[in-house]
């Protein structure tokens, strides 16, 4: 059984961020999509599009800088218990 002891701080944050911001993309191209058809049907024009377009920038953003921190805070809470009582154990096929 392989154990790991503990999670590099940096590693963990910027594959959090990367995994959230990736998120936000996806969630933004829907707010873009459904802005563009729910635009014309209510009758706000472009207002809607211009709104998704909003949320295809800030919501990458926002889930990558949400990632980040949710990131550190795991890695340095999984650090402390895997001190204590010891890290996950994972059998690998060599």
């Amino acid at each position: 059984m392989a154990v790991i002891k503990s999670v590099d701080l940096m590693s963990m944050v910027k594959l959090q961020a990367c995994i959230a911001a990736a998120i936000g993309l996806i969630l933004g191209l829907f707010g873009l999509v459904f802005g563009a058809l729910i635009g014309p049907i209510v009758g706000m024009g472009s207002g809607d599009i211009v709104m998704g377009l909003v949320s295809l920038i800030v919501l990458p953003i926002t889930y990558a800088i949400g990632g980040a921190i949710a990131g550190a805070v795991t890695a340095l809470v999984y650090n402390i218990v895997a001190d204590k009582i010891g890290g996950l154990q994972l059998e690998i096929d060599k």
